[in-house]
C-alpha cells in the first residue's frame, strides 16, 4: 500500500436533536460511524443516525450530549479522512423515565 495524498476532517454533524429519549442527528459522508458523548462518557454508533439515551439508564437531571464523525480511509481516493469535531453540547434534562426536555443557547423545550 502506497501513501496517502490527502488528509481531510471530515464535517461536524448538523442538527442534533433530542426527541423521545433519542438523539438523531444528520449523516456526515465519508464517516465510519459516530461517538456520541453523554456526560463526557463516548458511546459508539457504527449504523445510523441516532441513539437512544434511555439504554443508558441516566439518572434525573441535567445531562450533556454531543456527536462527532468517526473518519475512515478511502484506498481508492488515496484519501484519510479524519474525524470531525464535536457538534455543539444540548443540554438535556431528564425529569424522570418519562419526562424530559432539552436547552440549546439557553432556551428549554419540553
Amino acid at each position: 500500500m502506497g501513501k496517502f495524498a490527502r488528509i481531510w476532517q471530515l464535517c461536524t454533524p448538523t442538527n442534533l436533536t433530542i426527541y423521545d429519549n433519542i438523539a438523531f442527528w444528520n449523516a456526515v459522508e465519508k464517516a465510519e460511524g459516530y461517538v456520541v458523548e453523554v456526560d463526557n462518557k463516548e458511546y459508539i454508533v457504527l449504523e445510523g443516525t441516532k441513539f437512544d439515551l434511555s439504554s443508558l439508564n441516566l439518572g434525573a437531571g441535567m445531562h450533556k450530549v454531543s456527536v462527532k464523525a468517526l473518519g475512515s480511509v478511502s484506498v481508492a481516493d488515496n484519501v484519510i479522512y479524519r474525524d470531525s469535531y464535536y457538534s455543539d453540547e444540548l443540554k438535556y434534562n431528564l425529569h424522570t423515565s418519562n419526562e424530559f426536555q432539552y436547552c440549546f443557547n439557553n432556551r428549554c423545550f419540553f
